[in-house]
């Protein structure tokens, strides 16, 4: 399940903003709420000094001046004398029954016996109790209480409680806390307009190679992005444009080539069939003229469905594997079955077909038979009678090649080079075979480059010709 962190409809810009203030947000709350910890446990801990101090002061005088309780009064009572008004630690003596023995002026308003914690025991000098409490006045103290145990002859014990106040230092930190806030919200703020300001002028590459991509149409296919030099992020964006824009290329060229074929050979059919039905409805004809004009009209509809199919099969087959499905076969036993289909035709030609060598081979069964079904028609129709036919399988380097050679009128050398494109037929081809499309060699050409493969021609004009397959 893909969890979704922000609407799908919001822009890129929108999205590095956000991300961008949230960092910056977050990264400056940790930092004011580690500098919150550290003020306000910096700031406990000097009260909590305070206090273990002031009772520890007490202890050391009550042990060992048990009996001067003028020094021990005027130990309370020197707090209240630091500051006029102000009294930062108040301490308060009581006896075993809770009884005042004495106390800092004042603190009886502020903080009761009861509000101190309950005391260790007098022999436990490593247990701390402090706490934080509210006096009645509404300020806030630090309090702890001890027992001491005191020396004999006297014996007995004392409480000592006492009290630092937090109230100055609880303002400090309220204060410190509003200030935080202000800052965080002054940098939520900011950060959101730089972060703006950042993603406009980090994208500013996407709106330029949009610009760039507008002005592409279907008339400029040859224009391309990557010409003008991209951030690396935005280059791959650019290189993956110009290769969809190279296929399209490649697939309007296509098209057009398509277009353009199938009106120049369906025009001369459309038009011989035209003209023979114009003629044949000129007048009343005889049952056998208009069956005559029947069969011609048939031949060139025979004619049209191979063009078409031609046509439609190339169309399929310039989508790169488009179709193929390789698998291993045996390449002799291919080309035996051909072969033997082609057995009659060679007998009523007197031809002798001979077949060598044998591979493996990973290829599409159907398309293979097909390429050199094409290969065997044209070697038949092109060789006269009593000639030579040869189908060979070599392995060569790891490739394997399968050639078929004739004796057959051959192909001139100002040729050779045009063979392979769409509809194109010499002059001794027109001849010999008026009712060929031109389209045999092609579909030939599309298998291999279907099978990543190669198609060589060697040929000369009264001595035959070889076509070889090169399969990788």
């Amino acid at each position: 399940m893909t969890v979704r962190i922000f609407p799908p409809t919001w822009s890129i810009a929108r999205r590095l903003t956000a991300l961008y203030a949230l960092s910056l947000f977050l990264l400056l709350a940790i930092a004011a709420g580690l500098l919150d910890w550290v003020l306000t446990t910096d700031m406990k801990q000097d009260n909590v000094q305070d206090v273990r101090a002031e009772g520890q002061i007490l202890r050391t005088l009550m042990t060992q001046r048990s009996e001067d309780l003028h020094t021990l009064r005027e130990e309370v009572e020197r707090e209240s004398g630091s500051l006029p008004g102000y009294v930062r630690c108040y301490v308060r003596v009581l006896d075993e029954q809770h009884g005042t023995i004495a106390e800092t002026p004042g603190m009886g308003d502020i903080l009761k016996v009861g509000a101190f914690p309950e005391p260790p025991s007098a022999f436990d000098v490593k247990t701390n109790n402090e706490r934080d409490v509210r006096g009645r006045d509404g300020r806030l103290f630090l309090v702890a209480s001890q027992w001491v145990q005191l020396p004999r002859p006297e014996g007995g014990r004392r409480l000592i409680q006492v009290a630092s106040d937090r109230s100055e230092d609880e303002k400090l930190i309220a204060e410190y806390r509003r200030m935080v806030v202000a800052v965080l919200a002054v940098g939520l703020v900011l950060s959101v307009t730089l972060g703006f300001l950042i993603a406009e002028t980090g994208l500013k590459p996407l709106s330029h190679i949009a610009r760039a991509v507008k002005g592409i149409s279907a008339a400029h296919l040859s224009t391309r992005v990557s010409s003008i030099h991209w951030p690396p992020e935005v280059a791959v964006l650019a290189d993956a444009f110009d290769s969809v824009l190279e296929r399209l290329e490649s697939s309007f060229a296509l098209l057009t080539q398509f277009s353009a074929d199938l009106a120049h050979e369906l025009r001369t059919p459309i038009n011989n069939l035209r003209g023979e039905t114009e003629v044949a409805l000129g007048k009343l004809r005889t049952v056998e003229e208009y069956r005559g004009v029947l069969e011609s009209s048939l031949e060139e509809y025979e004619r049209l469905t191979r063009v078409i199919e031609g046509l439609l099969f190339l169309a399929r087959t310039d989508i790169r594997n488009a179709g193929a499905r390789p698998v291993l076969v045996n390449i002799r036993q291919e080309i035996d079955t051909l072969v033997e289909y082609f057995d009659a035709l060679a007998e009523e030609k007197a031809i002798a077909v001979s077949v060598s060598g044998n591979a493996l081979l990973s290829v599409d069964p159907v398309l293979f038979r097909r390429a050199l079904t094409n290969l065997l028609s044209n070697a038949f129709q092109y060789t006269q009678p009593h000639g030579k036919i040869a189908l060979s399988v070599t392995t060569v380097d790891g490739s394997v090649e399968v050639a078929v050679s004739d004796t057959g009128v051959g192909i001139e050398k100002s040729d050779l080079e045009n063979v392979l494109k769409r509809f194109f037929r010499s002059d001794i081809a027109r001849s010999l075979h008026p009712q060929g499309t031109g389209l045999g060699l092609a579909i030939v050409k599309s298998i291999m480059d279907l099978h990543s493969g190669s198609v060589a021609i060697e040929s000369a004009s009264g001595q035959g010709t070889t076509v070889t397959l090169k399969f990788p």
